[in-house]
């Protein structure tokens, strides 16, 4: 009797460990990062009696996490997509004010405006009112030039100032997961399953992943995560790489590790720095002062064969786009 009671017993124990659990999936049903639990129950080492072996009821094995790595890497994978697709059109957005399209406050419309007033001229060249708006476009569209090139640098230096903000949060994540990796390692090795540490460093590793792509690996034997971005650690057993805000050679964005050496980063929202301030901005700078640098070549040549005393000799077409242009 005494052993059916101490079997009876183990059940009672082993599932009430189990409805605790069950108690914690409900109470953490709505908390970000949390994963669901499961208890996985065993029968303990049987005793041996004569005749064969006498079963002595059921244990708890093990308390683990219903996760599936797959899918928690696809996910770091598309959390950095998305965070470098939300900062490029954060800026992108800033570029299209800029340029107001569409619309007759639009950069389209100076350029048909200017273009408009000396197509009018040519039609009328005797004419003093046409000769006063194509002198007033004159200095009307290059000013409109500049005001979209300083716009433009303006938001480069948005990035330039962003990015360092940006690096301290990294910074401050990889420090957090760094001392969970020593917990966590701690537990695993004691014979514990630490979820809820787990779940924490997991939700730190995807808010992490927003800023960059990186690869995390879970060490099978102490539980620890390392974090690699770019072919070097960022994150190791007790440590995290600190990361800086640099220049590339050509005076471009660029992240390095505190050693100086240069960390290659892409995707997220750090990657997106980068890239705006490496190409997608200074492209629409280069466009512009192409359309600068064609419309000073044509006018000027067109101008040094005219004869009319008020567009040759006192050359204020080319000092004025020539200067809008500087």
């Amino acid at each position: 009797m005494a052993d059916a009671l101490e079997i009876g017993l183990t059940a009672l124990r082993a599932h009430q460990r189990a409805m605790e659990v069950t108690g914690h999936n409900i109470a953490n049903a709505a908390t970000p990062g949390y994963s669901r639990q499961r208890v996985s129950m065993t029968t303990p080492m049987p005793e041996r009696v004569r005749p064969g072996m006498l079963g002595r009821g059921v244990e708890i094995s093990a308390v683990r996490r219903s996760t599936d790595e797959l899918l928690v890497e696809r996910l770091r994978r598309s959390q950095s997509e998305s965070g470098r697709l939300d900062g490029l059109g954060a800026t992108l957005s800033a570029v299209e004010a800029a340029f107001a399209e569409p619309g007759e406050a639009g950069f389209g419309a100076s350029i048909n405006r200017f273009f408009a007033t000396i197509e009018d001229l040519s039609n009328n060249p005797e004419s003093s009112a046409m000769k006063s708006a194509v002198a007033a476009e004159m200095e009307t569209f290059p000013r409109r030039l500049n005001d979209l090139a300083g716009q433009i640098e303006g938001l480069r230096q948005d990035l330039r100032d962003a990015l360092p903000i940006q690096l301290a949060e990294v910074n401050a994540i990889t420090s957090q997961i760094a001392e969970l990796n020593q917990r966590v390692s701690a537990e695993t090795l004691a014979g514990n399953n630490p979820n809820d540490l787990l779940d924490r460093r997991e939700a730190l590793c995807n808010e992490l992943s927003t800023y960059f792509d990186l690869r995390v690996s879970i060490d099978p034997r102490d539980g620890v995560a390392r974090i690699d971005l770019g072919g070097r650690l960022l994150v190791s057993f007790d440590r995290a790489t600190p990361l800086v805000a640099s220049r590339a050679a050509d005076g471009a964005l660029a992240v390095s590790f505190d050693d100086g050496l240069r960390a290659g980063v892409s995707g997220g929202s750090v990657g997106a720095l980068i890239e705006l301030d490496g190409t997608v901005l200074p492209a629409y700078q280069e466009r512009l002062d192409g359309i600068a640098r064609a419309i000073i070549a044509n006018f000027n040549a067109v101008y040094a064969t005219g004869t009319s005393a008020d567009f040759r000799g006192d050359g204020f077409v080319s000092e004025r786009i020539i200067a809008s242009a500087d």
